[in-house]
């Protein structure tokens, strides 16, 4: 049972902001279990409000820690909970462990050894990392010692490709599109 949900007031995608607030609101509302606490990272593309004896800000939390030493974890102990979008029902929860995503992360490194593995491999996340397949490859990219770069923004990723110059781009088939249709212009 959570004792502390740590999230953002919002997410970026692109040129999207997705309030996350109210949905964290809301699904607290709903859960059997509520946490003691949250920590919201307020970002400025969406303030939120704090809930009263729930919420923290986490500028104010970091600025009184202390720093801590790491903690051994089981890998069969919870990593953090994925969430569906709910677009074709009420949103679903998928608790994955620290050995899920290991064991496939690596598993994405092997399989896509030929790709990660070259002396000037460097690889492009074009995709929220919200998606557990973005999770992966950057796990199995960082495994694997290849350079990661992010892109910025859909604007801005004809000119991340040119400085970046990525052996490898990881994207959802849209922004494929997008870049197919500016190249053909």
């Amino acid at each position: 049972k959570p004792k502390l949900v740590v999230s953002a007031s919002c997410g970026i995608e692109g040129a999207r902001v997705i309030p996350y607030k109210p949905l964290l609101d809301g699904a607290i509302a709903a859960a059997a279990h509520k946490p003691e606490r949250c920590i919201i990272l307020a970002r400025p593309q969406a303030r939120a409000e704090l809930t009263s004896g729930r919420d923290l800000d986490w500028d104010q939390c970091m600025a009184g820690a202390a720093p801590a030493d790491c903690v051994p974890v089981a890998a069969t102990d919870p990593l953090y909970i994925l969430y569906t979008p709910g677009t074709t029902g009420n949103p679903k929860g998928c608790v994955l462990t620290h050995a899920n995503l290991l064991v496939t992360a690596r598993q994405a490194h092997l399989t896509l050894g030929k790709l990660l593995m070259r002396d000037d491999a460097s690889t492009l996340l074009f995709i929220p990392l919200a998606p557990i397949f973005a999770r992966v490859i950057q796990f199995a990219v960082l495994d694997a010692g290849t350079v990661l770069g992010y892109a910025r923004s859909v604007q801005t990723l004809s000119d991340d490709l040119k400085t970046f110059r990525p052996t490898f781009l990881l994207a959802v088939p849209r922004i494929f599109e997008k870049v197919f249709k500016t190249k053909r212009r």
